[in-house]
């Protein structure tokens, strides 16, 4: 219960602050004091020797600052659908291609995520990561379906991008499809979205600045 924000003590800490404030400031706040003593349980582990009083001090410093960015960019989401942030330009593959196209399409430069495709239904996603490992165990001749894709969720124009961002971050996604129609017409992913913040965020103080 110590109100080191993300844990317990700090999120009772946000919700009394989330009653005379909005939520994101609540959690600013929040996550500034689990910070600060973050640091203190660093200094006093290295101080007296308590090398894992030191390392819960790393974790909290780095849980509040990530939750916290996690909240702001929600926030700065809202009244944005998944239309205004999805990547209409998507690397994608029929799942009978072979691991030896998908490398080659790999090294000729793009995407890193690669959308495998049943003609037009989504079969589930391949990182790089995925594709590396797999060609590491031999068997260049192997289909994509073989493989093992990743099944997503997949979402329609017309949501709201928060709703997106939340399936993304709760689900550890690389990439989600947007589907209107029965047919994929983008993705959704995590870099898209912060790119998209940083040209609005950047758009917003070149108007103010105008102004």
């Amino acid at each position: 219960l110590i109100p080191a924000f993300p844990m317990d003590g700090g999120r009772i800490v946000r919700s009394v602050l989330g009653m005379l404030i909005s939520r994101e400031n609540a959690t600013r706040i929040a996550a500034l004091l689990g910070r600060t003593l973050a640091i203190g349980f660093v200094i006093i582990g290295y101080l007296i020797g308590h090398l894992f009083l030191a390392l819960i001090g790393v974790f909290i410093f780095f849980a509040a600052g990530a939750e916290s960015r996690m909240v702001a960019q929600r926030s700065a989401l809202r009244g944005i659908t998944v239309r205004q942030v999805m990547r209409t330009r998507f690397w994608s593959m029929d799942l009978h291609a072979s691991l030896e196209q998908a490398i080659s399409e790999l090294l000729a430069g793009g995407d890193h995520d690669l959308l495998v495709m049943d003609q037009d239904r989504v079969v589930g996603v391949l990182t790089r990561k995925d594709l590396i490992r797999a060609l590491d165990e031999g068997g260049k001749g192997r289909s994509l379906g073989e493989l093992g894709p990743r099944a997503v969720p997949v979402i329609a124009p017309t949501a709201q991008a928060n709703e997106g961002y939340h399936l993304l971050m709760t689900g550890q996604l690389a990439l989600m499809p947007v589907i209107q129609d029965g047919r994929v017409i983008g993705v959704m992913e995590p870099d898209n979205l912060a790119e998209f913040l940083l040209v609005r965020g950047a758009a917003g103080t070149n108007a103010a600045d105008r102004a």
